[in-house]
């Protein structure tokens, strides 16, 4: 199958994982696939991943949701280095640094603190991935930031995640055209 892009949305399988901070990527992947119309996901081994598919105006896109656990999720996209290059992998992922409710856009860069991201740049050799980094981090103190991440989105958080999901989506129309500095100048903004 040709493919144009893969938008890769980080998270832990298994039901106790989620809805919960750190599974960010994998739900605004969910928002994505359902605005879009595309297949739903279907189990691919040879991946290890969880993929939807469709077309975008004329591109391919692929949606992948590593099934791995985070620490690892670089492993699903080794296959698919063959068919793409790092800048055409989108990776979405949660930032405990970022403000709930804001989204950061960049074209390449270091993982920082974030073990999914650190796997990705690792497996594909490269920090020219572009990403979309999702904002969880509360507007109070937190005495342990892993339980923290591990924890469902509160109602009132997922007030917030909804339009960030939907500037998210409008993000890639642009990413998907060239325009990702257009994008970042848009959406990159303090939390909404």
């Amino acid at each position: 199958m040709h493919l144009d892009f893969c938008v890769v949305g980080l998270g832990n399988p298994g039901q106790q994982y989620e809805n919960t901070r750190h599974n960010a990527g994998f739900l605004a992947l969910d928002y994505i696939r359902t605005q879009w119309g595309f297949n739903q996901y279907s189990q691919n081994k040879y991946h290890q991943a969880a993929e939807s598919s469709g077309d975008l105006g004329s591109h391919r896109i692929l949606l992948l949701k590593p099934q791995t656990y985070m620490n690892l999720s670089g492993n699903s996209l080794v296959k698919l280095k063959s068919q793409l290059s790092s800048s055409q992998f989108i990776i979405l992922y949660d930032d405990f640094d970022l403000p709930l409710g804001s989204m950061r856009i960049k074209s390449k860069g270091s993982a920082g603190t974030h073990n999914g991201m650190k796997s990705i740049l690792s497996q594909l050799h490269s920090k020219d991935v572009p990403r979309i980094r999702i904002g969880i981090h509360p507007q109070h103190p937190l005495a342990d930031a892993t339980k923290f991440v591990l924890n469902p989105f509160t109602r009132s958080e997922w007030e917030c995640l909804e339009p960030v999901f939907s500037n998210i989506m409008k993000s890639l129309e642009y990413v998907f055209t060239g325009s990702l500095e257009r994008a970042a100048r848009e959406f990159n903004r303090k939390a909404l």
